[in-house]
């Protein structure tokens, strides 16, 4: 993405940076700080929106989107299979996610930004199954776990979720599946 942006855009300079490990490093003179889907997986959010927002110069913006979707349906499946007695001593570890709640991003925003705007969408996906759901959840919310387990185990793993899957998310009368992913967006300006 980067690379593109680069070679689109080359009078404009476009950093990469692991925000966990280098953020004090890049310079304060920042336009735009964006992250889109990222910092969920950042801890200590209380330091991180300050130190993002230290990175713009006066009068720039941070702009983030985040998902929000932890209470979905798939997430508490997931969630509770990944606990189960089948697979509790297989995956003893549970996904961290970072996220603050919309209030706690209110006065860290209010804190340290100079103007701020703050507000989520629910957007109700259309997918053409129940195995799309699966196929979108393999590649991001189910990998850590699908990665730590056996064949028999994945199998297993996927087996009980996709039953899940099928009774919490009604079908459409084409067969496809509405899909809710809420997302958090707040933009804050230096």
């Amino acid at each position: 993405m980067i690379e593109t942006a680069r070679k689109t855009y080359p009078d404009i300079d476009f950093q990469l940076c692991d925000v966990s490990a280098r953020l004090d490093e890049l310079p304060a003179d920042f336009d735009v700080v964006f992250s889109n889907a990222c910092i969920q997986w950042v801890p200590d959010h209380p330091h991180l929106i300050p130190g993002l927002l230290a990175r713009l110069r006066v009068g720039g913006v941070l702009a983030v989107q985040t998902p929000m979707n932890y209470e979905e349906p798939i997430h508490r499946i997931i969630g509770g299979i990944v606990h189960s007695p089948a697979f509790a001593d297989k995956l003893p570890q549970q996904r961290e996610f970072y996220n603050l709640t919309p209030p706690e991003y209110w006065e860290l925003l209010h804190a340290h930004a100079s103007a701020f705007r703050m507000w989520k969408v629910t957007y109700m996906h259309t997918l053409p199954s129940h195995e799309a759901v699966m196929d979108w959840y393999r590649g991001t919310g189910m990998r850590p776990y699908l990665q730590a387990l056996d064949d028999a185990g994945r199998k297993k793993f996927e087996a009980e979720v996709f039953a899940q899957v099928r009774e919490e998310y009604p079908t459409q009368s084409d067969g496809s599946i509405i899909f809710p992913f809420p997302r958090f967006f707040f933009l804050a300006t230096r």
